[in-house]
């Protein structure tokens, strides 16, 4: 329980800044940095509390948990019986209050390895990637075993879901790619046929390989939020299967302005929905927040645009507003996504 102890905090209202009880929490109070203003009030009707880092605690803090505390020390919460919590933190709770911790984990990575010296040189700078591979052709399996083995303990790896399944074969990505079997009309755009379900076999077949801790399928712009699309995804999202790792859909064009169908299948069907954090927010909650930065500007996305850090500063505190998750991974994928990644990543460390 070291661990915890080193990164958790008590906040006890009333004051939206103080913190009544930090005993035994490793860093004092005076060693804390504001992460985000006071926001009026958590679900349940709960008190202001501001959220606070760690100064040097790579990770973002998010209530994990909220518990109620009695001035006998008796929690209305059965989940966290405050004598458990007691011995955990070494705290002695004497008011109300708010449980925060940072058990959280934050990933910053890249899509692709966008590091001058190739795979090594990234390992030694993240510790996630997205692999786009998997979205243009699809690898030997013992390519990808080969990457998940040399790749150091701790790293996580993600994918791109090969392009077959969601883009049409008049797409120009498709030019380099081998083509698959059969009537190349029935690729792509989430159609439920039997040519698309042997495709997303073929997805499972890589994941198991790399064993992706989050698979992201992308669906064009030309595959509009009609009632036959929609149709569609819902037949095709009930159809397959996968493994052990979490499913995102990152739906582009029309569908960024029908939050509310993107939200039906994605909470229908457990899936992350995959947004860009910096211009709209995840239109379902789910333990997994996936982001995916195209750059700001005009346009859905803009390759060239490097961002600032009042942009990133702005990430950090819009990803710190969304409460629900576990973990959240924010891919850059932008002309200087490394150097991008690399600068938000030494905001998060303080």
């Amino acid at each position: 329980m070291e661990w915890l102890r080193r990164h958790t905090l008590v906040l006890l209202p009333p004051g939206p800044d103080t913190v009544r009880c930090v005993r035994g929490l490793g860093p004092s109070y005076k060693g804390l940095t504001p992460l985000r203003r006071p926001i009026p009030a958590y679900p349940h009707g709960l008190h202001p509390a501001s959220m606070w880092a760690a100064s040097g605690a790579p990770r973002v803090i998010r209530p994990l948990h909220v518990a109620h505390f009695r001035l006998q020390g008796r929690a209305s919460s059965p989940a966290f019986p405050a004598a458990t919590i007691d011995r955990w933190l070494g705290c002695a709770f004497k008011d109300v209050g708010i449980f925060y911790n940072v058990l959280a984990s934050v990933y910053v990575g890249c899509c692709g390895w966008a590091v001058r010296g190739g795979r090594k040189a990234y390992y030694r700078i993240f510790r996630t990637v997205e692999l786009q591979e998997t979205f243009y052709r699809v690898p030997r399996l013992e390519t990808l075993e080969r990457m998940r083995r040399e790749a150091p303990a701790g790293f996580v790896f993600n994918m791109k879901a090969w392009q077959a399944v969601t883009h049409p074969s008049d797409s120009p990505t498709w030019r380099k790619m081998k083509k698959p079997p059969g009537d190349l009309a029935r690729y792509g755009h989430l159609k439920p046929t039997r040519e698309n379900l042997k495709a997303w076999e073929t997805v499972l077949d890589m994941a198991e390989a790399l064993r992706p801790r989050v698979v992201v399928i992308q669906t064009p712009p030309s595959f509009k939020a009609t009632p036959k699309n929609v149709e569609n995804a819902e037949r095709f999202f009930r159809l397959i299967s996968w493994g052990e790792f979490r499913l995102g859909w990152e739906p582009r064009g029309e569908w960024l302005e029908k939050a509310e169908l993107a939200a039906k299948i994605c909470g229908k069907y457990g899936l992350i929905h995959v947004v860009d954090l910096l211009k709209r927010r995840p239109a379902v909650s789910t333990p997994t927040i996936y982001a995916r930065l195209h750059g700001l500007g005009h346009g859905e996305v803009n390759y060239s645009y490097r961002y600032t850090l009042e942009d990133l500063e702005r990430l950090k505190d819009v990803l710190a507003s969304e409460i629900g998750w576990d973990e959240a991974y924010l891919m850059f994928n932008n002309i200087s996504m490394a150097e991008d990644a690399a600068k938000f990543t030494r905001i998060l460390e303080g």
